[in-house]
């Protein structure tokens, strides 16, 4: 039996939100989720990181439910609206550390 390479065949597809063109499936490799996890492993990264994602972030959110599992960061999902001043309270109540959100 031949070894098999799998580095570049498809771990996961991810589904796009289809907001700047048309839904589609976007397949990540083997390769490319170890190089990320790789990268995030010599990050500032520090346990009891609290990630806090905001908007349809698809393909970063596959990968904060990956660290969280892999390390032990802690998410925060909210389906409440958010306004500035909610905003600051989930930050204070939950010690949010890590926020991705549009500029």
């Amino acid at each position: 039996m031949q070894d098999l390479d799998i580095s570049d065949t498809p771990a996961f597809i991810l589904c796009s939100s289809g907001t700047t063109s048309k839904l589609k499936g976007i397949s990540r490799s083997h390769k490319q989720f170890i190089v990320q996890v790789y990268i995030h492993d010599q990050g500032d990264l520090e346990p009891g990181t609290c990630f806090f994602p905001l908007g349809p972030y698809w393909s970063v959110s596959v990968f904060f439910l990956i660290y969280s599992t892999l390390y032990g960061f802690k998410r925060v999902i909210t389906s409440q609206q958010i306004s500035p001043e909610s905003l600051i309270n989930i930050i204070d109540r939950q010690k949010v550390t890590f926020v991705i959100c549009s500029p």
